[in-house]
């Protein structure tokens, strides 16, 4: 069994996702220790545990531990099955971090013998709009598009409905075909982002908000956007009154999602907070995005530690073109080398004049499928 210390690096919620969805794809039994142990509150809260549990049943595993609170953990996995599977925080807990920890499992799963089938579909309840988490949007719009276009998976994701803080209820249907049994993921190549050839700013208000909010949010991001990056920006508005049917309580945010040339999808968000302008929410998500396409990078802040596992899982060597690797991105290398023969290379800019770009380098497991027990 392989013991990891939940308390080192980055010390949250994103070594147990991670080191759980690597454990039950290489069928290897980890320990967790020390869970969350630098936070107010230590242990495992209610999103957490959901997605241990949802891991346990995707991987027909054994979970030791898991209860609200607990600072240890283990895992024995067994064989991945692709099927139907959900998974329900019961509370405003991100839906997107349990999509995070499911998927690579899901993508390494095995038809059961019953159906054949490679697909699975995972159904996500809770907060589609949470603090702290990227949004259900950005699963939607960026993180499920650019693993198309890496991996060349066939993956869709649908947000049905909406969630808030503090009762969550929104609904998230993620669909995915798991690899062939012989087959591995390709390596990832982000050396060149190309150009930005135009920007989707999405947009919603749901509840008690205003019925222009969505509108207000839009236009004030448009015009952030223009200021810094020139008006001849192509951008496309997506502003949406959500109802009763699609979304539960009050809510409102903007989604930023930039497409390059290149393949590369790049996103910003922010979502509306008491006492804060609808102009100050749209203006920070518009400086968060142009500062980031400003910058060069092939990734935004979200995307460039969620692609380290698939770089660690793929054949071949990777490349990742980003901004300086964030706390969360030397986590997850730090995670994959515990549990995969993998390795990872960080190289700074060559001169304090350069651009500001680090190049993440890694050699992958080219790992496949584990044959069924």
């Amino acid at each position: 069994m392989i013991v990891i210390d939940g308390s080192q690096l980055e010390g949250g919620g994103q070594i147990l996702r991670n080191a759980a969805a690597l454990a039950a794809i290489t069928r290897t039994a980890v320990r967790i220790t020390n869970i969350r142990a630098g936070r107010k509150k230590p242990g495992l809260a209610a999103q957490h545990l959901a997605g241990m549990q949802l891991i346990e049943r995707v991987c027909s595993g054994r979970l030791a531990g898991g209860l609200v609170g607990s600072t240890e953990v283990s895992l024995t996995p067994g064989d991945l099955a692709c099927g139907l599977y959900e998974a329900d925080t019961r509370t405003a807990g991100s839906c997107t971090l349990l999509a995070q920890a499911a998927l690579p499992c899901l993508m390494f799963a095995q038809p059961s013998p019953q159906t054949n089938l490679f697909t699975s579909r995972l159904v996500i309840k809770g907060g589609t709009d949470a603090d702290m988490a990227p949004p259900g949007d950005y699963l939607t719009h960026v993180l499920a598009p650019m693993l198309r276009h890496l991996l060349g998976i066939s993956l869709t994701v649908g947000l049905r409905r909406r969630g808030f803080f503090p009762r969550g209820g929104g609904i998230m249907h993620v669909d995915v075909t798991a690899l062939q049994a012989d087959q591995t993921l390709p390596p990832i190549n982000l050396q060149n982002r190309g150009e930005v050839l135009w920007v989707d700013v999405r947009t919603f208000g749901a509840g008690a908000f205003h019925h222009d909010t969505a509108d207000v949010l839009a236009e004030c991001a448009v015009r952030e956007l223009q200021l810094m990056l020139g008006d001849a920006l192509d951008i496309r508005v997506h502003a949406v009154r959500e109802t009763p049917a699609t979304a539960v309580d009050s809510g409102a945010g903007v989604m930023l999602v930039a497409h390059c040339s290149s393949g590369c999808i790049l996103g910003a968000s922010n979502k509306a907070a008491k006492g804060v302008p609808l102009s100050a929410v749209a203006s920070i998500a518009a400086h968060e995005l142009a500062s980031v396409l400003q910058s060069g990078a092939c990734v935004d802040q979200w995307m460039q530690d969620q692609l380290i596992l698939y770089m660690a899982l793929a054949a071949g060597t990777s490349f990742l073109m980003c901004e300086e690797p964030s706390l969360h991105t030397r986590t997850a290398m730090v995670v994959a080398e515990s549990l995969l023969p993998t390795s990872f290379t960080v190289t700074s800019p060559p001169t304090s004049g350069s651009p500001n770009l680090w190049m993440v380098t890694c050699k992958g497991a080219a790992t496949k499928p584990a044959t069924p027990l």
